[in-house]
């Protein structure tokens, strides 16, 4: 494996998805000598968090059908993240016929615990679903659809300002400013 790209802004190739350039930087895109298979790694610090995991949560019956997808076990999921996926089909865009995989190269704070994890069952159905997804969400925005809010937010800076947005936001304002 020899390294092809390291922190490429992908915004330069000029690829769309619904209409909006896709922009993104890939830390760092390896390519194998004689098959010339693409590996994409996105760096994580203080993780070692599996890709499928960071990317599918466990669906449950509030999660909108557009973010629903089945894992490869077969189980309800839903979209946490694309990254990874999108990465994949942004290669392929640039790459087309080649083969290519996805994984995390992971900085944990342990210097023994650093390692790769590959997403080995990152299938074409995923992808697509991946890229469905980052099509219905450019829609929704464009169309100033952000109703409803999610229920379950890591890490939300302003919370103090709003508190719970259910109680102190009007709904019904929201749809008829993005009405016009």
């Amino acid at each position: 494996w020899r390294t092809l790209y390291a922190e490429q802004n992908v915004k330069e190739w000029g690829l769309q998805i619904n209409g909006v350039t896709f922009s993104g930087k890939l830390d760092r895109v390896d390519q194998h000598v004689t098959s010339k298979a693409l590996r994409v790694w996105d760096y994580k610090t203080g993780s070692d968090r599996k890709p499928a995991d960071a990317h599918l949560a466990k669906a449950d019956e509030a999660t909108p059908p557009w973010q629903r997808m089945q894992d490869a076990a077969g189980k309800a999921k839903c979209w946490a993240d694309v990254q990874l996926p999108l990465y994949v089909w942004v290669l392929r865009q640039k790459h087309p016929g080649c083969d290519i995989s996805a994984g995390y190269f992971n900085l944990p704070a342990t210097v023994s615990d650093t390692g790769v994890k590959l997403w080995t069952d990152l299938d074409d159905e995923t992808i697509a679903g991946a890229v469905a997804v980052a099509e219905e969400v450019v829609r929704r925005i464009k169309g100033s659809e952000f109703w409803p809010p999610t229920q379950d937010v890591a890490y939300d800076d302003f919370e103090m300002l709003l508190g719970d947005p259910l109680a102190t936001v009007d709904p019904s304002l929201l749809q008829e400013r993005g009405a016009r």
